[in-house]
């Protein structure tokens, strides 16, 4: 009980530090549809859909793939460039840059509370993006969606999955980033690939072979394809409710190796200083 209440004193705090900062808050509530818009833009001309006209079947079945896999992305946290600096990882470089990491890691709580409390702001973030984009999808395109109980309850165990997902490679990412003090690196190594090599904006098929089993072997791979395919009314990779399993199975797993990375990283700067280097 005394470590929730932690938790939600540091979210309460990351939302109120992140709103001091307004241009960015609004950049940051605001990414989700700032990074789609030309996504969609560029599927419509690419289906050769003319201004003005009534969009076609295939049209409309482009353009709700493209908004469903980008909503399941988006779930994860990393789904925009627009986000760039935002996440775990910048909450720790915030601590780093203010002087109060090593007071706030002194503390005597688990340290894995201080920095998953800056997770649960993100995390909250995460989700408002997917719930919002999909009210979208079901404005635009709602007609061409498939909306039962069983496709509501699978879209909504893997928003929450991948959420979960997002917490446990954040852990990794803020540990990462105190090891190397480098705010790109997480980038290049995670934002990029996961983007790339997770069909949330593209088949997968249509990658060279190498990419294509690279691409199956990324647990955020099959969050999108389950979303999708149980919004959309799409083919699955595999059966829908194995994707989710294979989903939370994969949350769980970062979660553990994530914290196991955190865990280290910061007894390692604890003992030789490095943690409030600059």
């Amino acid at each position: 009980m005394k470590n929730a209440r932690l938790l939600w004193h540091i979210a309460a705090k990351e939302l109120r530090l992140q709103a001091s900062y307004r241009n960015k808050f609004l950049s940051d509530v605001s990414s989700h549809i700032l990074g789609i818009a030309p996504i969609l833009l560029i599927t419509l001309a690419l289906s050769g859909a003319e201004a003005g006209s009534e969009l076609t079947e295939l049209n409309r079945s482009q353009l709700l793939f493209v908004i469903l896999g980008f909503t399941a992305f988006m779930a994860f946290g990393f789904g925009t460039p627009i986000m760039l600096y935002t996440g775990m990882a910048w909450a720790m470089t915030e601590e780093v840059h203010t002087g109060t990491i090593e007071r706030n890691f002194l503390a005597p709580v688990p340290r894995t509370v201080v920095v998953l409390g800056h997770g649960a702001y993100y995390a909250a973030l995460y989700a408002f993006h997917s719930v919002s984009l999909l009210m979208l999808a079901v404005v635009l395109l709602g007609g061409s969606m498939t909306i039962t109980a069983e496709s509501i309850a699978v879209s909504a165990l893997t928003v929450i999955g991948l959420v979960a997902l997002s917490l446990g490679v954040g852990l990794a990412s803020a540990g990462l980033y105190l090891l190397v003090r480098d705010g790109s690196f997480f980038l290049l190594v995670v934002h990029r690939p996961v983007l790339i090599l997770s069909g949330a904006i593209f088949l997968i098929d249509l990658l060279p072979r190498p990419l294509q089993i690279l691409a199956r072997l990324n647990p955020v791979t099959y969050g999108i394809d389950a979303f999708r395919g149980a919004l959309g009314g799409r083919d699955t990779l595999a059966p829908l409710w194995t994707e989710v399993g294979i989903v939370y199975l994969s949350a769980v797993a970062a979660f553990v190796v994530g914290a196991w990375i955190f865990r280290r990283v910061i007894a390692r700067q604890l003992r030789t200083g490095e943690l409030i280097a600059y």
